[in-house]
């Protein structure tokens, strides 16, 4: 009996579908834009939620490239602001600037806005003499990217 219950059990399973094949995933800076529209239906948690999904796609298929840094600031400073999760939020910070580093000038442009929202997480953590020389580093190039 125990037999025919797990060969029944096997086959009903072998019936059901699979979850559904990963979407492909939009440029980052497809999904940058497509931020705006996720605000005004779903707020700043929904952001948050819509962020956070689209890095674990890419991480689960391969696919993050110095590109993703935008995601990845983003996703921090919602970490940070919407979730009050400034540990979270320089777990991602740093992910994304060594994805950053890696990349092309402009992709570089991007370490800096990410180096910036890395200061502010460790503010928030309360490790300030890092937040002010992580702060100090960025300037020069933030300066240089965005001006005074």
């Amino acid at each position: 009996m125990k037999h025919s219950l797990a060969a029944a059990v096997c086959l009903f399973l072998a019936m059901v579908p699979s979850a559904p094949p990963a979407q492909p995933l939009a440029h980052p800076f497809e999904i940058a834009e497509q931020v705006f529209g996720v605000f005004e239906k779903e707020g700043e948690e929904g952001v948050f939620r819509f962020l956070e999904n689209r890095v674990r796609q890419a991480r689960a298929q391969g696919a993050l490239t110095p590109e993703w840094s935008v995601v990845f600031m983003m996703l921090a400073d919602s970490a940070r602001n919407t979730r009050e999760n400034s540990a979270y939020a320089l777990r991602i910070a740093d992910e994304g600037l060594e994805l950053a580093r890696s990349g092309t000038d402009e992709d570089r442009d991007m370490a800096v806005m990410l180096e910036v929202s890395r200061a502010y997480s460790l503010a928030d953590l309360g490790r300030f003499d890092e937040a002010a020389s992580a702060a100090v580093m960025a300037l020069p190039a933030f300066r240089e990217t965005f001006g005074d």
